[in-house]
């Protein structure tokens, strides 16, 4: 297999690598495909406190103390006191893992691209004698 040959099939590999990605960053932006799940943490229900339980709360003496009360009774709800659904939280993990994934690949086809490129287009060097030189 010549040089040409090689170069013009990692070009073409390159070209398909970016463009798959690019449509599937485009797919999964616009809602039409899903990104695979990762599932890398598992998000497990949490216990919600709620409002009755949070007035039980012995009053505090001090300003620390009272932070510490509202802010471990704000954290023991989990992230639904502060308005973050599990699910979609799950989903914007997967869909930025995708997308970084998928720059990865659109990385790699370009850079197999290039050298598909520089294999197929052949380098002429001419060394032209410059009339100023004496050389003689």
């Amino acid at each position: 297999m010549t040089e040409k040959h090689v170069g013009y099939t990692l070009l073409g590999i390159g070209i398909l690598l970016m463009f798959y990605s690019v449509v599937q960053i485009i797919l999964s932006f616009t809602g039409r495909s899903q990104p695979f799940d990762l599932s890398l943490i598992e998000l497990s229900p949490s216990t919600t406190t709620s409002a009755t339980e949070v007035k039980k709360v012995a009053k505090p003496t001090t300003a620390t103390a009272a932070y510490s009360n509202i802010s471990g009774a704000g954290l023991e709800g989990g992230l639904s006191n502060f308005g973050i659904d599990q699910d979609s939280l799950q989903k914007m993990l997967n869909l930025s893992i995708y997308y970084v994934l998928l720059q990865v690949v659109l990385g790699l086809g370009y850079k197999l691209a290039t050298l598909g490129v520089q294999m197929v287009r052949p380098l002429k060097v001419e060394v032209k004698r410059n009339p100023l030189s004496s050389s003689e």
